[in-house]
C-alpha cells in the first residue's frame, strides 16, 4: 500500500452536456490522478436530476411536480397563480430568466441533468490515496443521498485535516524539486497556447458532452457505451486539430 496525500478532483459533471455543477468540474482532476498512475473507481456512478433546464441545467425543483406540475416536459399551467406566487417565486424567475419561459402560459423543457459524481480516488477514511483493488471510503454508493455532501464536507474533512496535523508540522523542509521539474507540462501547455488548427475547443467540449450525454446517461445499454468508446476516441483524436490562436 502506497500513502499520498488527498486531492479533491471536484467531480467530472460536465463533461455530460447538462450539468448543476460549477463548470470548474470538468473531471481535470481525475486526469490529473490518472497520469500519475493511481487508480479511481465509481466513475459509473452518477446522479441525475429528472428536471433540469434544457440547455442551461438549472434544477426545476420537485416542488414542482409536488404542488401538482406534470412531467415529461414540466407543465405547471394547472397550478394556481397564487401557488406559484407563494411557494415557488424562484424557479417561476429562474425559468423565465433562463428558458425565455413563462411558466403559467408554455412547458419548461427540460432534460434529465447530472447532479452529482460519486467516482472518484481510492482513499482511507484519513483521506489518503491508496493503491488497493476495490477499497474505498464512500460515504456515497451508487447514489447520493442529499445530507451526505456535508457529510464528506464535515465529518470526513475534519478527518483529512487531523491526519495533516498529524503527519506535518510548520515550517518543515520539502523535498527538493528535480531541476527540469515541471517543463514537460510547461512544453505541453505551450504547444496547445499555440496550436492553430481549424476546430475551437468550445466545439470539440460541445462534441465531448453530447456523446457523453446520449451514450452515457440514465438509460444505458452495452450497445449505447460501445458505441460512446469509439465516438470519444474520435473526439479525442480531433484535438489535434486544436485552434486556440486567432
Amino acid at each position: 500500500m502506497q500513502l499520498l496525500p488527498f486531492l479533491a478532483t471536484r467531480g467530472y459533471d460536465r463533461m455530460y452536456f447538462s450539468a448543476t455543477s460549477a463548470h470548474p468540474c470538468t473531471g481535470v482532476g481525475n486526469a490529473m490522478v490518472s497520469r500519475v498512475g493511481l487508480p479511481q473507481q465509481d466513475h459509473e456512478f452518477v446522479q441525475f436530476h429528472p428536471t433540469g433546464i434544457y440547455g442551461i441545467g438549472c434544477l426545476i425543483t420537485e416542488g414542482f411536480r409536488g404542488e401538482g406540475a406534470f412531467s415529461g416536459i414540466v407543465k405547471v399551467s394547472n397550478l394556481w397563480n397564487d401557488v406559484l406566487k407563494e411557494r415557488l417565486p424562484r424557479i417561476s424567475e429562474t425559468t423565465a430568466i433562463f428558458a425565455g419561459v413563462d411558466v403559467m402560459k408554455e412547458p419548461i423543457p427540460v432534460l434529465p441533468t447530472v447532479h452529482y459524481s460519486m467516482g472518484g480516488i481510492l482513499t482511507n477514511f484519513h483521506g489518503e490515496a491508496v493503491i488497493v483493488k476495490d477499497a474505498c471510503a464512500s460515504v456515497h454508493g451508487a447514489n447520493k443521498l442529499g445530507a451526505n455532501s456535508l457529510l464528506d464536507l464535515v465529518i470526513l474533512g475534519r478527518a483529512y485535516e487531523n491526519r495533516v496535523a498529524e503527519i506535518h508540522k510548520p515550517g518543515e523542509k520539502q523535498k527538493p524539486l528535480e531541476n527540469d521539474a515541471g517543463e514537460k507540462t510547461i512544453a505541453w501547455l505551450n504547444k496547445l497556447r499555440y496550436s492553430n488548427g481549424s476546430l475551437p475547443t468550445s466545439k470539440i467540449r460541445l462534441n465531448m458532452q453530447r456523446i457523453i450525454q446520449n451514450n452515457a446517461a440514465v438509460f444505458r445499454t452495452q450497445e449505447t457505451l460501445e458505441e460512446g468508446c469509439q465516438l470519444i476516441d474520435k473526439a479525442w483524436e480531433s484535438f489535434n486539430d486544436v485552434k486556440l490562436q486567432d
